[in-house]
Order: C-alpha cells, then sequence, then structure tokens
C-alpha cells in the first residue's frame, strides 16, 4: 500500500521526519527512504520567513509516495539534489545548480557526516534511465507555488 509523505531533514534528532500528508503527523524519524512519484516542494512564504529571521523551519521538502517494502537501495545513475534557502529558490542539482522540481525515484539517506543526502532518478517510458543534465531537459515539472 502507497502512503502519501512528506519528508524533510529533521535539524534536531538528525534523520529524515516522514510525515503522512493525510494525517499531517510524523509517523517516523529514520536514516533513509526511498520514494516514487516525487514532488521537491518549496514554500515561499516559508522560504522568506528563513531569509528574514536566519533561522531555519520546515517549508522544504520531498513529496512523494512511500511503499514500505520499496527497499531503500542504492540507485544508478541518479544526480544529487540539494536545497540552501539563502542561495536557492528551489531544489537545484548538486552539480551546476539547475532547478529541479520532480523525479520518478528519490532516495534520501543519511551520510557518514551525518548530514541529509539526496539523489533522484529519471525514468524514460519504459524504464530507461536517464538524467535530466544529460538530455538537458533539467525542469522535469513547474514550480509548485506555495502548498499543493
Amino acid at each position: 500500500m502507497m502512503i502519501p509523505v512528506d519528508v524533510y531533514w529533521n535539524l534536531h534528532k538528525g534523520g529524515w521526519s516522514v510525515r503522512n500528508r493525510k494525517t499531517g503527523r510524523v509517523i517516523q524519524v529514520v536514516p533513509e527512504i526511498s520514494l516514487i512519484n516525487c514532488r521537491f516542494v518549496v514554500q515561499p512564504a516559508g522560504r522568506e520567513k528563513v531569509r528574514r529571521e536566519k533561522r531555519k523551519t520546515v517549508h522544504a521538502f520531498v513529496r512523494g509516495e512511500y511503499w514500505p517494502h520499496f527497499a531503500a537501495t542504492p540507485i544508478a545513475q541518479t544526480e544529487g539534489v540539494t536545497y540552501n534557502p539563502y542561495k536557492h529558490n528551489t531544489f537545484v542539482i548538486r552539480d551546476g545548480e539547475y532547478p529541479v522540481y520532480d523525479s520518478d525515484i528519490a532516495e534520501l539517506r543519511t551520510d557518514s557526516n551525518g548530514k541529509g543526502r539526496v539523489e533522484a532518478q529519471w525514468l524514460e517510458p519504459g524504464g530507461k534511465v536517464f538524467t535530466p543534465v544529460q538530455q538537458g531537459t533539467y525542469i522535469q515539472g513547474q514550480e509548485e507555488g506555495g502548498q499543493a
């Protein structure tokens, strides 16, 4: 059974908080999780508040579907995705800082330094893997303004 979730890096617990979209409650905090059908969401008002107050709040997350039986195993041909509210308006591909709004699969992990890392993968029809940088199609979707 797929569970619609929003997942964000929890600065206080050092892991990924998994929030059920139907209930709005955090259902678990995990060191890694895999999602499918992902959107990279940045809420503009929250981003501006962080910039204004210089204090981080939850306003950016990966929205996707969590399937508990989908193993969080490393996937090949991924692009690193990052977000820094002081530098970017959206999530960006780490190498090149191209805006990114969605992906077919996202792996959210905790690295050996205790930092959150996101790797994304895009699939062509038929399941062939491609990366947007290789094909020059950096933006998969359109910017999601505010709540979705």
